[in-house]
């Protein structure tokens, strides 16, 4: 047991525990790669006869979780490119504070009047509120070329 032990290890944590810095793009072709070699003989022997199923399946459901959650092109084992993922998280943040907002609204305005839980509510709105005024929205670029030069 110890000899598949030390086997398992060595296949599935090739380089220790270094894995807990990477970022997550190197992360999820970490996790794909472990269990793809975890499913592949001869480690899949060694995997069964421990008793280790179930902790490859929670590697694969973490690491598809952490796939969609990134922006990982999961579907076709490929990451997408930056743009695309930074896009995501921008859509997906920005339906986070919309739903954030809208909830405390709603909170603020079923809390009885002059509670200090109203006063902290309608606080949290406002600051959230002051954020959003904040946002600054870029303006386009110019168009230079020949026929619209820079100017200064």
């Amino acid at each position: 047991m110890r000899e598949a032990a030390a086997r398992v290890r060595a296949a599935l944590l090739d380089q220790g525990t270094a894995q807990i810095n990477y970022d997550p793009d190197k992360e999820v072709r970490f996790g794909l790669k472990q269990v793809a070699v975890a499913k592949a003989q001869p480690v899949a022997a060694d995997v069964e006869a421990l008793g280790l199923g179930h902790v490859i399946t929670a590697i694969d459901k973490a690491t598809a979780a952490l796939a969609k959650a990134s922006g990982y092109g999961a579907d076709d084992k490929a990451p997408r490119a930056r743009s695309q993922r930074v896009l995501v998280a921008q859509r997906r943040a920005a339906a986070a504070c919309n739903a954030a907002w809208e909830t405390l609204r709603v909170l603020v305005e079923r809390a009885p009047e002059a509670t200090a839980r109203r006063v902290e509510l309608a606080a949290l709105a406002g600051s959230l509120e002051a954020l959003l005024a904040q946002r600054e929205v870029a303006k386009p670029a110019p168009v230079t070329g020949e026929n619209n030069p820079p100017t200064k």
